[in-house]
This record gives C-alpha cells, structure tokens and sequence, in this order.
C-alpha cells in the first residue's frame, strides 16, 4: 500500500500553502491559546499577557533552528557555496530537531530575560 498525500494543500499563485507549514501554524495557535488558559488558571508561572511573546520566541526558536540544522547538518556541500539562499525556505529545508532544538533554546533566553526558571 503506497500513500501519496500531496504536500501543497493549495495554492495562490505562486505562494503555496502545504500541509506542514499549516500544521505549525495550527499548533503555535493551540499552544499559545492553551498556555493563556494555563496562565489565567494559575498553573502557568508567567501573567497571561507575557504569553505572546513566549510564543513568540519559541517560534523564532523553532524557525531558526529548523533551518540551522538543515542547512548545517543535512545539506552543507550546497549551502557552504549558497549561503545568500539560507532563508530560502520556500526551496524546501527544514528540521525537526533543529526545531526542537531552536524552542528550547528560544525557551532559555525567554526565562533569563523574565527572571523566570525555564
């Protein structure tokens, strides 16, 4: 059995909008929405207008260390010659790890400039 799921979810010209870039998408909204709800319950260390921009690092984080890795780990023999094409991500090239990696990150400067244990 071969499952073949078209990336592109559809598209608006040239600008396509895929499954996965929608799935982070959905998931920084639940998230954060779920953290302000945590935040006003008081299981949330932080006030609940801080929220925004914990997401907000963590998004930076995400974008950041996806690409880092990607281009450092997986694909270095192009991106040494390309380095004008780092941002390019509409070419393809993200990671995983490297996102998760670039969160936790984001997640540590996020605590030391609130004063805040991570």
């Amino acid at each position: 059995m071969v499952v073949d799921i078209d990336p592109v979810l559809f598209s608006l010209g040239p600008l396509e909008i895929r499954w996965y870039g929608l799935a982070y998408v959905v998931g920084f909204i639940n998230g954060g929405l779920i953290l302000r709800y945590l935040a006003r319950q008081g299981f949330f260390p932080l006030p609940e207008k801080t929220v925004d921009s914990f997401v907000t690092y963590l998004l930076a984080g995400m974008f950041l260390g996806a690409r880092m890795a990607y281009v450092f780990i997986y694909n270095w023999d192009y991106y040494q010659y390309n380095l004008t094409e780092f941002f390019a991500v509409w070419k393809g090239g993200l990671s995983f790890h490297g996102a998760l990696l670039g969160m936790a990150t984001g997640a540590i400067l996020f605590a030391r400039k609130h004063k805040v244990s991570p």
